[in-house]
């Protein structure tokens, strides 16, 4: 049920695309823990992070993970998909 409802929100997030410009992340912070969703061509990655840390260092962290490329995100999903390790 979560990725797929992780699912639906990226694609309510796409159809805001064309007005709004492409999501680069999303920030979440509650009581608990913060959630980080990164948006990437392929997929998504989702992040729980503890409440120390702050929104500057998000940032960073979020902008790190937008720079994995496509050539190395392909081969792990490739790698991941063909020997089943999920």
């Amino acid at each position: 049920m979560f990725y797929h409802q992780m699912g639906t929100r990226r694609s309510k997030r796409e159809d805001f695309d064309d007005i709004c410009g492409e999501t680069s992340y999303v920030h979440i912070q509650r009581k608990k823990i913060q959630q980080l969703v990164v948006y990437l061509p392929l997929v998504t990655i989702y992040l729980m992070i503890d409440n120390k840390v702050q929104p500057s260092e998000l940032a960073v962290i979020a902008k790190n993970v937008q720079k994995i490329n496509k050539e190395k995100l392909n081969h792990v999903l490739n790698s991941i998909l063909m020997h089943g390790n999920f």
